[in-house]
């Protein structure tokens, strides 16, 4: 159960909670309260997700993965034509070797990247790496950018910030009121986010230390543990069964993700325990294709 919120009174004016944070966690909070993010528990709760998530810092993906885990994540199927026929093929991209070649055939063809180029053109940047042409249309439509003929625009911070400020709106917002639940309980946006509860309990924590910030007190202040799920035996026929396994190996590899800051362990292990799935775990931010 989520803690007991208790809000400062505004004293009929606007709190500038801003005021109370530094760096570029006070150039965040600026940019949302300008977007019209002014509740002080769902300002803590996006402070706190998108610095777990990114640090509060707008990257471009590096695309340096290795040899292993290209051929384990994206292997050659009849659906995914492009993907790699063996740890050789792999090498010829991997490990920052050619990390733009590798963005053209990794995301080529799909996502709205339609031309030579676009796969590169349009790989992850920002604080919750939008991926792909149609994503950087429609989020660069919505913030009054033109990322999609200037996607560097998404490593400028005011604009990453518009960005994940809009990817907040699409898609934690909807997810908290099916949720029948608020921005206080950060299990929920953690799952409207990444689909689970990685880095629950860093988030949990960051959750609180903002919330402090803001003058919110909580009671009883407990932080949330996830209890690692026990295997579930399967029939492999059974493709409902295999997504409950699935989102079991997801939460026992939590603490493995999170030491380590990527999804590889835990793409890794279901690879292992599904060799024959041709749909092997692959999650593009922000807006979510599991492929």
């Amino acid at each position: 159960t989520p803690p007991i919120i208790s809000v400062p009174a505004q004293n009929g004016g606007v709190v500038n909670y801003c005021q109370t944070l530094t760096g570029n966690e006070r150039r965040f909070c600026e940019v949302a309260t300008a977007q019209g993010i002014t509740d002080p528990v769902e300002l803590a709760q996006m402070l706190a997700q998108f610095k777990h998530e990114s640090r509060l810092t707008p990257i471009a993906e590096e695309l340096k993965y290795g040899e292993s885990f290209l051929f384990r994540t994206f292997p050659k199927t009849n659906k995914r034509t492009w993907g790699f026929e063996s740890l050789k093929d792999a090498a010829s991209v991997c490990c920052g070797k050619n990390p733009q070649a590798l963005a053209n055939r990794i995301y080529g063809g799909r996502m709205g990247n339609t031309a030579p180029g676009d796969g590169w053109k349009y790989r992850g940047r920002g604080f919750v790496q939008l991926t792909g042409k149609d994503q950087y249309k429609t989020v660069g439509n919505a913030i009054g950018e033109d990322l999609v003929n200037n996607p560097d625009l998404m490593l400028n911070f005011e604009v990453a910030a518009k960005a994940s400020i809009d990817y907040w709106k699409r898609r934690v917002r909807p997810a908290v009121r099916r949720a029948n639940s608020s921005f206080q309980d950060t299990t929920v946006v953690t799952k409207a986010i990444n689909g689970g509860e990685i880095g629950l309990a860093d988030r949990q924590q960051k959750f609180n230390v903002f919330a402090a910030k803001f003058g919110i007190t909580q009671s009883p202040t407990t932080t949330p543990v996830t209890t690692p799920v026990a295997p579930i035996p399967i029939d492999d026929s059974d493709a409902c069964a295999k997504c409950r396994r699935a989102e079991a190996i997801l939460q026992q590899t939590t603490t493995q993700i999170e030491t380590n800051s990527r999804f590889d362990q835990g793409k890794d292990t279901l690879v292992r325990e599904f060799p024959g799935l041709e749909d092997v775990f692959r999650y593009v931010e922000p807006y979510g294709e599991w492929e």
